[in-house]
């Protein structure tokens, strides 16, 4: 499965979130994001 990463991280979280409350599962997919969303705002360049 392919984890695109919209440019929008907000709009991509409340995706996600609201993925995870539909499915009740975690993917990888979801656990890359989440990687994303705690280290890109310190990686900002």
């Amino acid at each position: 499965e392919s984890c695109p990463i919209p440019s929008d991280l907000t709009a991509a979280r409340d995706e996600t979130l609201k993925h995870n409350k539909k499915t009740q599962l975690t993917s990888i997919c979801t656990n890359k994001k989440i990687k994303i969303y705690t280290y890109l705002p310190q990686m900002r360049l």
